[in-house]
């Protein structure tokens, strides 16, 4: 794995403007009833660990870490260049 794409390596940034995203009612409904009480204790552990590295990152860091990680699902992606040489 390359290292600059790793999350263990990755440093909350500071951008010129912050990005929100959140799921909608519907989804966070979806998520309680049918999806979140299948979870172990530890892998809904795993999840909330996830989550806080990801929302510590910038947008440019995670973009970064996807596009290194998980190159063979960006073939059809406008910005690929941007982080990756093909």
């Amino acid at each position: 794995m390359d290292k600059d794409a790793s999350f263990e390596n990755a440093k909350p940034e500071r951008e010129e403007y912050e990005l929100k995203y959140f799921l909608s009612t519907q989804a966070i409904k979806y998520v309680e009833n049918e999806v979140w009480g299948k979870f172990s204790a530890s892998q809904m552990s795993m999840l909330s660990q996830f989550k806080s590295k990801i929302n510590g990152m910038s947008l440019d860091s995670l973009l970064n870490y996807v596009y290194h990680n998980y190159q063979n699902m960006t073939e059809k992606s406008l910005i690929a260049d941007k982080y990756i040489k093909r």
